[in-house]
């Protein structure tokens, strides 16, 4: 831009000075040519005077007398019919003249409509006018020669040209140079904006209507730079949102590129670079880039299965995007394995409850109809069928009320229940004393080795929770065995209360499942001992309702220990 500022600066005065010195040029040669017709004019009024107040014979004295010692003036005498009577450049004087005026000055003074007609010719500026009755006078005057002016005119134009076109280059280039330099600033305070980095335009500049410039501009880019760290905030936002929640998303847009995709969606495919890439190549995991690619060209919904038991649900949306009017394809990816599990837990639990609650029910089904059809006499037959059926009315009223009260906790939250302060050693005393009478039949001895512990929670809860494991210490103990109830602070300060037994003991496999609704190690020996398999579940709920712990370790043959762990108070 400076050199073309230079340049076009340059132009323009030399296109500038030539005009103006060809305008001066043929202003001053024509202001000259017309002086010259002044003067001819002037010179013939003059001479015309001076003849009219002569008489004939003097007349040739009078011209002389004119244009005694000069060349420059020429003053001619003719007839009507052009012929030259006296003429000033001849010697004869009026001694007899034969030269005659030309064709074109005859007509001229023949078609003589005025006192006077002035006109160029042959180097000199004529004025023709009458004389006397039928006599033409004209009088001559040299035209000036500007040969010499003019070239002196053009060399002094081309100095002045020179020098102005160096003084304009200097000027110029130093105005070009600090109007360049103020784009260049421009440019710069634009490139920080966009880089992220910005700086207000210093105000001061010899220009002030630069300076109003930068300061509207400063105003301007402020606004922007604002706009944008807003815009920034709200991505921001946006993107922690997006890339904490439990899902992927990934877009894909009509050319097959994935132009978007959280972190989650990232971490399942396998590629924290993918953006930009296609997503058959970005997708590392062949199985999913399968799922991918039908789920595209049919659209609706799929489910993915991992290698590990995960279950995922992957959506296919597709959309237009507003600004390009392009398709775009928007798959959403859900982790639906605990709903799914939950949905195989519900179903299996609807399966467990309905085959508990059948067992019993074809045992009341069964003797009432022995007892009903009167085929049975013996009264010891009709007592033991009797008790069959109240031992199984008592089963099944046992699970309902098991299941009625999981139900109940099933879907409570803390806030649900009363909390209060329960002292651990009295809630251990008093559950125990409800099991003494069956820890005396089972000839198993219990053990009390609580310290003064308090923890915050509901009552009835911990005392169900405590009940239910002093229960089952119990039941699966070997006659004679041992159950130790304790209760205290840990290591880490945190209440505790614990149940150990020296019962059958467990195999490790079962402790994942051990707090499965109606899971049983042995159903035959839980179906001897009348247990439900819902009482640890039970437990579970009540621990976490609590945001406590619990933990088991078992050996086989040896017995089991429940621990549960309160948060410590504060």
């Amino acid at each position: 831009m400076q050199k073309e500022l230079v340049w076009r600066n340059i132009v323009i005065l030399t296109l500038s000075l030539i005009i103006f010195f060809i305008i001066t040029l043929f202003v001053t040669n024509y202001i000259n040519l017309h002086n010259q017709e002044q003067e001819a004019l002037y010179l013939s009024q003059l001479v015309s005077y001076e003849m009219d107040s002569a008489d004939a014979s003097s007349l040739p004295d009078v011209v002389y007398k004119l244009t005694e010692d000069q060349t420059r003036y020429c003053i001619v005498v003719a007839d009507a019919d052009g012929v030259i009577l006296i003429d000033s450049l001849s010697d004869q004087m009026g001694e007899g003249v034969f030269s005659k005026l030309t064709e074109e000055e005859i007509f001229r003074f023949q078609d003589l409509s005025i006192e006077s007609h002035v006109y160029r010719l042959g180097g000199y500026t004529h004025c023709l006018s009458r004389f006397g009755d039928s006599k033409v006078l004209r009088v001559s005057v040299a035209t000036v020669d500007n040969t010499e002016y003019i070239i002196v005119s053009t060399f002094f134009m081309a100095v002045t040209l020179l020098a102005v076109v160096v003084v304009s280059i200097i000027m110029t280039t130093r105005t070009s140079k600090k109007i360049a330099q103020s784009f260049d600033t421009v440019t710069y305070h634009l490139k920080t904006i966009a880089e992220g980095e910005h700086r207000e335009i210093s105000v001061e500049n010899v220009y002030p209507e630069v300076a109003r410039a930068y300061s509207e501009m400063n105003s301007v880019t402020n606004n922007i730079v604002r706009y944008i760290e807003k815009i920034n905030n709200e991505k921001d936002k946006l993107n922690s949102v997006i890339n904490n929640i439990g899902e992927g998303i990934i877009i894909i847009n009509y050319q097959g590129e994935i132009i978007a995709a959280n972190d989650f969606a990232k971490g399942f495919i396998g590629n924290d670079e993918c953006i930009g890439k296609i997503y058959s190549e970005a997708i590392l995991n062949e199985g999913f880039s399968s799922i991918v690619a039908e789920g595209i060209a049919n659209q609706g919904h799929l489910d993915y299965w991992t290698d590990d038991g995960k279950i995922f649900y992957v959506s296919f949306n597709q959309y237009l995007e507003k600004s390009s009017g392009n398709s775009l394809m928007a798959i959403v990816i859900f982790d639906v394995t605990a709903a799914r599990l939950e949905e195989k837990s519900r179903a299996e639990f609807i399966a467990n409850a309905s085959h508990e609650l059948k067992t019993p029910i074809t045992s009341i089904s069964g003797f009432s109809e022995l007892l009903a059809s009167g085929l049975i006499s013996d009264s010891d037959t009709i007592l033991k069928y009797a008790n069959m059926i109240l031992n199984s009315s008592i089963e099944m009223k046992n699970t309902i009320d098991e299941l009625l009260y999981l139900s109940k906790i099933d879907y409570s939250s803390p806030q649900s229940f009363d909390s209060e302060p329960v002292q651990l050693d009295q809630l251990v005393a008093i559950s125990a004393e409800h099991h003494h009478l069956n820890a005396s039949k089972k000839n198993v001895e219990m053990q009390l080795l609580c310290n003064n512990a308090s923890v915050v929670g509901n009552f009835g809860l911990l005392a169900h929770m405590v009940s239910n494991l002093i229960d089952n210490a119990i039941k699966y103990n070997r006659n004679g065995g041992q159950v130790v109830v304790s209760s205290g602070f840990d290591y880490a300060g945190c209440p505790y209360l614990s149940v150990k037994d020296t019962g059958i003991g467990m195999e490790k496999h079962h402790l994942e499942r051990l707090y499965e609704r109606f899971y049983r190690i042995d159903d035959s020996r839980s179906r001897y001992t009348g247990g439900t398999g819902l009482g640890l579940t039970i437990v579970k709920k009540i621990v976490d309702l609590h945001h406590a712990e619990i933990k088991v370790e078992s050996t086989p043959g040896e017995g089991t220990t429940f621990t549960v762990t309160f948060a410590a108070l504060e």
